[in-house]
């Protein structure tokens, strides 16, 4: 049994991961803005952005899980959106680091969340791993510095592990939101909560205006759920995984073919493109993540002793959407 600390643990994978740790029989608490509530999980009030007495939660942890971040697709990169989306995962990260460096009994390992984002766009001809390097867009950046956030804490002898997560297919899914979340505004409708876009996302499917955006051609690296946490789940327990990890099926696919994907799997045509100037109208900038992508593997999940149980988009999305 770990005792484990988890914030972001009421967002779609953390709060997965919150589940599967309990029924393991892990002791869990779960970082919330919400109110502070006893039981395993147990819920401890923050401010991601101030330091508090939520802090004596690390003192005594085996792990802290740190998954904190606002969505930052399918978004509009106005200024201060930007300024949003950055300061909802440095400052919570930097917190964390503070927090545990006050703690006198210090957790052993820090798994704290970047994103595939990190590398930027990549051509279909490229098979990104951890070897490479980061991008040099807004998101690329970020990751870049979210990390650098985090690793801190190697300085208080703890070790650090990045999970880049790519989108994560699973029930009521939160990751397909870049597409959802483009329909949903050309369909005049405000946008979904989190956990329950893939659910909004088949409706243009079943009104017949399913389809890829922009050429279609842009990689889609992703990863089913519950593969998510199994793989979470071995960053905190496995010292051997390297610092740096890609969290991602070994096939990633372009836009058009989970596209497709999606709508065989509601009986569906995918006949309706959106335009890419459709997107850059709409969102500016953050069209960009959208209209390009990156093919991302995982050579750290490959050469552990995980095995991811769904490596094709269509078995996913299928069960996705049972």
């Amino acid at each position: 049994m770990k005792r484990i600390v988890v914030t972001g643990g009421t967002g779609y994978v953390g709060s997965e991961l919150v589940k599967q740790l309990v029924a393991r029989g892990d002791r869990v608490t779960v970082l919330t803005r919400g109110l502070s509530a006893e039981g395993n999980p147990r819920h401890v009030t923050w401010n991601p952005y101030e330091l508090g007495d939520w802090a004596a939660a690390f003192d005594g942890a085996d792990a802290v899980v740190n998954l904190v971040g606002e969505q930052a697709l399918g978004v509009r990169y106005t200024a201060a959106r930007k300024r949003r989306i950055r300061d909802s995962r440095l400052v919570p990260t930097e917190n964390v680091v503070q927090a545990l460096s006050a703690a006198s009994v210090k957790p052993a390992v820090l798994v704290s969340a970047s994103g595939v984002n990190y590398y930027g766009a990549h051509p279909a001809s490229e098979r990104v791993d951890e070897g490479f390097g980061p991008g040099d867009d807004f998101l690329a950046r970020l990751c870049v510095e979210w990390e650098a956030a985090s690793e801190k804490a190697r300085d208080l002898g703890i070790r650090v592990v990045n999970p880049r997560l790519s989108p994560v297919i699973g029930p009521d899914d939160a990751s397909l939101g870049i597409l959802t979340a483009l329909y949903k505004l050309l369909l005049g409708r405000p946008l979904g909560s989190r956990g329950s876009l893939l659910r909004l996302m088949t409706l243009p499917f079943k009104l017949f205006v399913g389809g890829p955006i922009g050429s279609g051609a842009q990689g889609f690296s992703w990863i089913q759920l519950d593969d998510a946490v199994a793989a979470l789940t071995r960053c905190i327990d496995d010292p051997g995984m390297p610092a740096k990890v890609n969290l991602c099926s070994p096939n990633p696919v372009t836009n058009l073919e989970v596209s497709r994907a999606i709508a065989t799997a509601l009986g569906r045509p995918c006949w309706f493109p959106v335009p890419a100037f459709a997107l850059r109208v709409l969102f500016g900038e953050g069209a960009e993540p959208i209209l390009t992508g990156q093919f991302v593997v995982s050579g750290a999940l490959h050469r552990s002793p995980l095995q991811l149980a769904y490596s094709h988009v269509e078995e996913a999305v299928a069960d996705a959407l049972e």
